[in-house]
Order: structure tokens, then C-alpha cells, then sequence
């Protein structure tokens, strides 16, 4: 590998209590519960292995909560924007996916299978989320050659970036706190293993 590539560590927050319930979040203020901390902490571990030099998060509190673990631990540059926020729900936000589906199958099979789904009551479709995700993390990789970023973002953000840069064309459900490695070199994005990007930051013995 050539020291100008840049690593991208697509990484979505720690667990949250309407994760466990299956409730819609979206834009909404809800906090790490205390699993979420501690996969917060061992995400720090991970990076003290795995050197990183900043992080690139979401702005909402799950985030930051997140990002900040990971600044105090490790002590790297830390930034919060708006294009890596988790997707606009509307009016489903706050419920779970069993209240949507019983109020209303057609719609809740939608905004699980088609792109151009918009959420009643000021909701974002996938296409919406793609479009502002997608070049915000695209030009990340161009402009720092050589680096290594943490992505910090949200469930379905994390999937799209992972299908559409490495292009897997597939949406896996993607756990808290747990990083996917992609590598930006000469042009072309591509999914690394954990050895293989172990062996980039450390050297062979």
C-alpha cells in the first residue's frame, strides 16, 4: 500500500435504548444507554491498536456522545457535521417498526425497499440521504491523502456509504460501534479486513 492512500473507518454509535426496542430514531435527541458507553470505550481500545487521526461525526447527542469517548480517549481532532446526521423520519419518528407496520403495511414496506420513500411530516427518502452523505465522504478521502478518518454516523448512513463506496451493492445490518474498513487509493474505494489494515498502521515484525 502506498502511504498516500486514505482509510476510512465507516463506524456507526454505540447502542441506544430505541435501538433494543426497534423504535425509530431519526433526528431525534436519544442518548447511548449504558451498553452503548461501554462499546464506546472498547471502540477507543480499538483505535489505541489501530491509530486514527481524527474523527468526522454526526452532530446529533447519540454521536457526539460517541466521537467524544473517542476524543478524550485518544486525544485526535474531533468534528461534528450535519451531512453525516442520521436519516430525517418525520412523522415515524419515536415509533417502533411494529406500530408502523400495523398503522400502515404499504408504507412501512416502502420505507424499508424503495429509495424514493419520503416519511410523512417532513421526512428525507434514501435517495435524500445519499446525496448528501455519499460526496461529503467522498471528498473526506480526497483531500487527506495519507490519513486515517473515523466516520462516526448512523445505521443507515453507514450501510449506504459501505455499499456505494466499496460497491458491494449490499445493505447489511451494520452493529454498533463496530468499524468497517474501506481503503481510498489511486482513485478507487475498496473493503479491507482487519489484518490486512493492522498490518498497514504497524508494519510487518
Amino acid at each position: 500500500m502506498t502511504g498516500r492512500a486514505t482509510w476510512l473507518y465507516i463506524t456507526r454509535h454505540g447502542q441506544t435504548d430505541a435501538n433494543l426496542q426497534k423504535r425509530v430514531q431519526g433526528q431525534g435527541d436519544t442518548p447511548l444507554n449504558a451498553t452503548g458507553l461501554s462499546q464506546s470505550a472498547e471502540l477507543a481500545a480499538y483505535f489505541t491498536c489501530q491509530p486514527a487521526d481524527a474523527v468526522f461525526s454526526s452532530d446529533l447527542p447519540r454521536a457526539r456522545q460517541t466521537a467524544d469517548t473517542l476524543r478524550k480517549a485518544l486525544g485526535i481532532p474531533v468534528s461534528y457535521h450535519p451531512e453525516l446526521r442520521a436519516r430525517r423520519m418525520g412523522d415515524y419518528e419515536n415509533r417502533t417498526h411494529a406500530e408502523l407496520e400495523a398503522a400502515d403495511p404499504e408504507n412501512f414496506r416502502r420505507l424499508k425497499h424503495d429509495p424514493a420513500f419520503v416519511p410523512p411530516g417532513g421526512g428525507e427518502s434514501t435517495n435524500d440521504l445519499r446525496a448528501r452523505a455519499l460526496p461529503f465522504v467522498q471528498m473526506l478521502a480526497i483531500e487527506n491523502p495519507g490519513k486515517r478518518l473515523v466516520i462516526l454516523s448512523h445505521h443507515k448512513v453507514c450501510q449506504l456509504l459501505i455499499a456505494e463506496l466499496a460497491g458491494t451493492g449490499r445493505m447489511d445490518p451494520i452493529p454498533n460501534a463496530r468499524p468497517a474498513t474501506i481503503l481510498f487509493e489511486g482513485g478507487e474505494f475498496r473493503v479491507v479486513g482487519d489484518e490486512e489494515a493492522f498490518v498497514s498502521s504497524h508494519g510487518t515484525a
